[in-house]
């Protein structure tokens, strides 16, 4: 009787312990999915929902994706502030984030700051300057705050086919802002940026940037700024530049005559429409800055200037300029490069007809 009862014990436990076992088909926790929000607000246009649209934002929790109405049009006469946020994507479906009002200083379209994992995509945002872009617009300081998208001492963010039009400030603006950190990891990719009131793209405080595949034409000032002011944090470091379509700038395509480190960055396949190669580099407090490189570009307008080069570098440890196409105006005495104090220079392989030669170096690394 031993043996049977020890067997019935055994199959009892066996019997009870079965529904415990993991199934065979089960092979492990399962992730949710993102919740998708869609802000019940006026899409219309015709009332101001910054309030709304604040108040929509605090309710949704990090790590969920927000879809606006497809072609809705969401009028915000305040900033949409993106603040403090995690990994929230913003689908934007070809919805148009627009002011009327003139606004003040720093009232920007969207900000994201103190934030990381945010992701932008198919967002048309347009500012409320009527006079934006290169041609003989007026500049107005009282407003060149308001950029389209203000990214402030965040990271990991992509803005993935935005269009940003009509700002009195830049189309966007990297840096840190009230003792943060610089903004770090940026992905701008198959954009649309037209008519500005100040730059182009301007970068301060910022790290790993990508600008690819992008439109960006009529901005009042320089395509792309990299003006680090003074104070700790304050430097551009690691950015790249390529193929884009770069149209009708007034002023530089490159300007980086600021203050503090600009380094290793990298211009490369970017095709110019209506303007020069032209690239300004030095740093006004004396420092050195390292390792740029400009590879297969293409200016189309004629260069011609009284610096006598298209492309100038003050104080440069570490130059790569190959393969671009750049035409001067004859009898300019012009070259492509011009450097001064620099060292470990490599500028070969480029077309500038018309030049008098590819680099003129002057002075001592």
């Amino acid at each position: 009787m031993k043996p049977l009862r020890l067997l019935l014990v055994s199959l009892a436990i066996a019997a009870l312990t079965a529904g415990c076992l993991p199934s065979p088909t089960n092979n492990g926790p399962k992730t949710a999915a993102p919740i998708t929000y869609t802000p019940a607000v006026d899409s219309s246009g015709g009332s101001d929902v910054s309030g709304a649209m604040a108040g929509f934002l605090a309710g949704v929790p990090d790590g969920s994706t927000i879809d606006l109405r497809a072609g809705g049009r969401y009028r915000m006469e305040s900033t949409w502030v993106i603040a403090g946020r995690r990994d929230l994507t913003i689908r934007g479906n070809g919805a148009t984030v627009f002011a009327t009002t003139p606004g003040d200083l720093m009232r920007a379209n969207v900000r994201i700051a103190n934030s990381s994992g945010i992701t932008v995509r198919d967002l048309v945002i347009k500012g409320a300057n009527p006079t934006a872009g290169a041609k003989d617009r007026i500049y107005r300081p009282e407003r060149g705050g308001q950029h389209g998208i203000d990214v402030n001492s965040s990271r990991g963010v992509s803005l993935v086919g935005v269009t940003v039009t009509d700002t009195y400030g830049d189309f966007v603006y990297l840096g840190q802002r009230d003792g943060g950190a610089p903004t770090d990891g940026v992905l701008i990719q198959g954009s649309t940026f037209a008519r500005s009131g100040r730059q182009g793209i301007t970068l301060t405080a910022a790290r790993n940037v990508i600008v690819e595949t992008s439109s960006i034409t009529e901005p009042k000032r320089s395509m792309f700024d990299f003006e680090p002011g003074r104070g700790a944090g304050n430097a551009v470091d690691g950015v790249t530049i390529r193929n884009n379509r770069a149209s009708h700038g007034p002023l530089l395509f490159i300007a980086a005559e600021g203050h503090g480190p600009v380094d290793h960055v990298t211009i490369q396949g970017n095709t110019l429409t209506g303007m020069t190669l032209n690239i300004a580099m030095e740093d006004l407090d004396g420092g050195v800055r390292r390792a740029w490189k400009v590879l297969h570009n293409t200016g189309d307008l004629l260069s011609g200037n009284p610096h006598g080069a298209t492309m100038r570098f003050v104080r440069i440890n570490g130059l790569d300029v190959r393969g671009n196409t750049q035409t001067m105006k004859p009898d300019r005495d012009m070259v492509g490069v011009g450097t001064t104090n620099s060292c470990n220079l490599t500028v070969t392989a480029n077309s500038f007809p018309n030049s008098v030669g590819q680099l003129r170096a002057t002075g001592t690394c």
